[in-house]
């Protein structure tokens, strides 16, 4: 008898875009991103050169946005589309930052109008001029917890791409010195 009622209950529940359980606890412990599904990306002139969602079909319809909690929004979201790239890429992250949290849209419509969504969500964990690293999560709720959570602390990323900066700019002080010396 619970049964039939329980899953009568969660489809009208999943018909109706709520969601009973906000995130799952168990994924975040105390180990920080290395228990996490990390993607990572070359970039190219500010152009990722792979997703990890897209669908290739002609029907297919693709998205990369940056989402915010927004009550009034559709899911909760609020959503601020990245500007899509051509050729070999696929979309532009300039204006993206560590921390931030991002949603890949990939939805098949059918010939009748039904469609197939996929999506993947992001906390963006690494960004520089040559690649980005994402942790990916099934729903945006764990992302927006990460990001609560702060599991991910912003300030040591800051202080590792200060460490790489120094170092590059010891690499080229050395080599200028060696080419003041050859001329």
């Amino acid at each position: 008898m619970y049964r039939g009622l329980t899953e009568r209950l969660s489809r009208v529940l999943k018909r109706k875009n709520i969601v009973v359980k906000l995130w799952n606890e168990e994924k975040f412990d105390d180990t920080g991103l290395e228990s996490l599904k990390l993607f990572t990306s070359e970039l190219e002139q500010g152009a990722m050169k792979s997703v990890p969602c897209y669908e290739s079909n002609r029907r297919g319809k693709n998205w990369m946005a940056k989402v915010g909690i927004n009550p009034g929004a559709p899911n909760g979201m609020n959503r601020v589309f990245c500007k899509r790239a051509y050729g070999d890429f696929y979309y532009f992250v300039d204006d993206l930052n560590v921390n931030d949290i991002v949603e890949f849209g990939a939805d098949y419509y059918y010939g009748r109008g039904n469609r197939y969504s996929h999506r993947e969500y992001g906390v963006i964990t690494s960004l520089s001029d040559t690649e980005i690293q994402l942790a990916l999560f099934e729903n945006h709720y764990d992302a927006f917890h990460l990001v609560k959570k702060n599991y991910y602390n912003p300030r040591q990323e800051l202080l590792l791409e200060k460490e790489r900066l120094e170092r590059r700019l010891k690499e080229i002080d050395r080599k200028l010195v060696e080419n003041e010396y050859l001329n």
